[in-house]
């Protein structure tokens, strides 16, 4: 005999937690990447480039073979812009930000970006940020970021099985 399949209640605490992070992120990410735009090298913007290239082979081979190589190159990849900023207080509450997710959320950061955080509309949004720190615009960098994140948000937020 079976008994019916339910998700837990404390997956769903997981989710809003990962949401309010995100929330937060996408503040102190934009500001930290419009001074990136300003601040950064050449060398710390090809190290960028690198990680966004490491990040889109491993976003080509999907959730199924490369899941937790494209989050942790995502994550590296918005370390590396908040490193760029030059500016040690960002880079540590990034830091906290990051230690709670992969202490905390691990395993379900790693669901949702399996679910909703693949494919070329995607990486679109994280090609924006990049150009516009190519570009070394300040203000398009730090739209570009927000809107990356405020959508990573709305989508986990938008999710079916999201309560």
């Amino acid at each position: 005999q079976r008994s019916s399949f339910r998700i837990s209640p404390a997956c769903f605490e997981k989710r809003k937690q990962i949401v309010q992070l995100l929330q937060l992120r996408t503040g102190v990410q934009a500001g930290a990447s419009a001074l990136a735009a300003s601040t950064r090298t050449e060398a710390q913007m090809a190290q960028i480039d690198a990680l966004f290239q490491q990040m889109a082979e491993a976003d080509a081979r999907g959730p199924a073979d490369a899941l937790e190589a494209r989050v942790d190159s995502e994550l590296l990849l918005y370390r590396h812009i908040t490193e760029a900023s030059n500016n040690p207080y960002y880079a540590e509450v990034v830091a906290m930000i990051e230690t709670n997710i992969q202490n905390n959320l691990r395993s379900a950061f790693l669901k949702n970006a399996a679910a909703s955080e693949f494919g070329p509309a995607i990486m679109q949004e994280h090609r924006a940020v990049l150009d516009a720190l190519h570009a070394q615009d300040a203000e398009a960098a730090r739209a570009a970021t927000r809107t990356r994140f405020e959508r990573a948000a709305e989508r986990l937020a938008a999710r079916a099985d999201f309560a």
